[in-house]
């Protein structure tokens, strides 16, 4: 975040991408969005109320990301993935084409390996580390909607 003035009439505040999906992940998740901080001269009252008004606006398509797959990866064995990649083809055949975030095959690709590469606070490495049905199914899942 970005405040580059600060008045008696509110904030001139600038967002990253990140924050603003933060915020609306605030706002779809927790159904609301903190409006009760509290600051010198109320800067943060009012800070709150434009992420507020901004989470609200998040309705607006130019502002909105892709979706995942709605797939569950929950294969633990060769067949139950088979089933899963099945089910995440028609996902996409039904409406991937222009929901997903990664509807490309470069831009999966590219999720899938960033989500390869990223390790899962508060997993066993064994887990993350060991090939599984399971985690191939995650993989997959992930790299549909990864960033």
């Amino acid at each position: 975040m970005d405040i580059s003035s600060v008045g008696s009439e509110g904030a001139d505040v600038r967002l990253t991408r990140g924050e603003v999906l933060a915020i609306r992940n605030i706002a779809e998740r927790a159904d609301m969005v903190p409006l009760e901080l509290r600051g010198p001269g109320q800067m943060f009252e009012r800070l709150a109320t434009q992420f507020g008004d901004l989470a609200e606006s998040m309705d607006n398509p130019s502002w909105t990301t892709g979706r995942a797959t709605h797939v569950e990866p929950e294969a633990t064995t060769r067949d139950e993935f088979g089933e899963f990649v099945v089910g995440v083809i028609a996902d996409f055949a039904e409406s991937g084409r222009a929901e997903w975030e990664n509807n490309t095959l470069e831009r999966f690709l590219d999720g899938l390996a960033a989500f390869a590469l990223t390790r899962v606070n508060g997993r066993a490495a064994e887990v993350q580390e060991g090939a599984s049905w399971a985690l191939f199914a995650e993989l997959i899942a992930a790299a549909t909607g990864y960033e």
